[in-house]
């Protein structure tokens, strides 16, 4: 996983591949359809708004059962409730996964701001004085570090969270049939570029503003295409870290491939600077823009073939 991926996965897809990858899970393989549609993405991030966090992406989770790992989840009404169940898994050395309410963790930047989801890996906990203690670990981009929570903070973290409240283990039996995966995973390739379908939208309609909006209604618009490009980045990166595990020996434009997802990123980077700096570069939008879609294309040209065999 790499900076990229960042902006394309929400936080329980970081933490939980950030926790595989280092139990030596060969996640690549869940990137096989990560190469999303320009028109989805501009249909998800502009016309709904969406932020990248709420963005139904084509990471398939359950696909994790063909790596031999196994999900195991339980649902609670309350963090007391779960409390016990916590601690016997704890004490088995399990690396639980459950969601908070972001408001209440202290170093957190929502911390007493906003009310938000996350996710929070739980490593361990202890008890002193009859008082609670938890070890977690959570992340800010690519960046993870361990804190430490009363038994009050994680009962409201937990107990405010507006989506359902799960704990989440994972039992893990590394496989030696990598070829095997690969034929399995180039299936699936084979079967999404199919039936795949984009008119670049997104693009599209991100050159039509700069050509025809006035300097306010592209600034009205800054933070939802930069979240967009920011999802055209990372998900043609992670399947660029998946095209180099299956098809690295194949006829596949990795260096079109890789122009388009640096260029996306730069591109995300100038329209969040421009929020703050309230300078609209139109021409640098623009170039950056047909820059995107030139390679993409390129890449889809040069590598259709492969990937449909």
């Amino acid at each position: 996983m790499d900076f990229y991926h960042i902006q394309y996965l929400n936080c329980v897809q970081v933490q939980t591949l950030h926790f595989l990858k280092e139990q030596g899970v060969n996640i690549e393989f869940l990137y096989s359809q990560s190469f999303e549609s320009s028109d989805q993405i501009y249909h998800d991030a502009i016309i709904n708004k969406e932020s990248k966090y709420d963005f139904s992406n084509n990471i398939r989770m359950c696909d994790l059962e063909l790596l031999n790992v196994n999900r195991n989840r339980e649902t609670f009404n309350t963090f007391l409730d779960a409390r016990d169940y916590i601690h016997s898994m704890l004490w088995k050395r399990k690396t639980l996964f459950i969601q908070v309410d972001e408001f209440y963790l202290p170093y957190s930047n929502q911390f007493e701001k906003f009310h938000t989801n996350h996710s929070n890996i739980l490593l361990d906990y202890s008890i002193e004085n009859e008082q609670y203690s938890y070890q977690i670990k959570d992340n800010v981009g690519l960046h993870f570090g361990e804190y430490s929570y009363s038994d009050q903070v994680l009962m409201m973290a937990f107990d405010n969270t507006t989506c359902l409240k799960h704990v989440t283990d994972y039992t893990i039996h590394l496989q030696d049939a990598v070829e095997d995966l690969k034929l399995e995973f180039r299936k699936k390739t084979r079967d999404y570029f199919k039936s795949f379908n984009d008119n670049g939208l997104l693009y599209k309609k991100f050159l039509e503003l700069l050509n025809n909006g006035t300097d306010q209604e592209i600034a009205n618009e800054l933070e939802q295409y930069g979240n967009a490009f920011g999802l055209i980045s990372g998900s043609r990166s992670a399947f660029n870290s998946f095209l180099y595990i299956v098809y690295k020996d194949d006829n596949i434009d990795f260096e079109s491939l890789a122009e388009c997802f640096k260029t996306a990123y730069v591109l995300m980077v100038s329209l969040y600077r421009a929020i703050y700096t309230k300078q609209i570069q139109r021409e640098q939008f623009h170039h950056h823009c047909m820059k995107i879609m030139d390679s993409e294309l390129r890449f889809l040209n040069n590598s259709k073939n492969s990937l449909l065999m």
